[in-house]
């Protein structure tokens, strides 16, 4: 099976403009729910435990994150000497 869910990685739904965010990055902020800051390991299970529509690998979700840190919505952190990221 192939990352995404089988589904091909230059499908404009995982990726958009530098304005737009695609469904996979409003998955990912979802997961933040109220959270300022979590850490990237944390936050990587988290979001295979509540969602259940995408597949991503760690260095995808990383991906996904420094994107929506170039649209403004996250920022990366080093909190307590571990990747982390912080809802802005």
């Amino acid at each position: 099976m192939q990352g995404y869910n089988a589904r091909s990685m230059e499908s404009s739904r995982f990726f958009q403009t530098d304005t737009e965010i695609s469904e996979i990055e409003k998955e990912i902020l979802w997961v933040f729910g109220k959270s300022i800051i979590e850490f990237e390991s944390v936050l990587y299970v988290k979001f295979h435990t509540l969602t259940t529509e995408f597949i991503l690998s760690e260095e995808q979700l990383r991906l996904h994150l420094m994107n929506l840190e170039q649209k403004g919505y996250v920022a990366f952190a080093s909190f307590m000497g571990k990747r982390s990221w912080r809802k802005l």
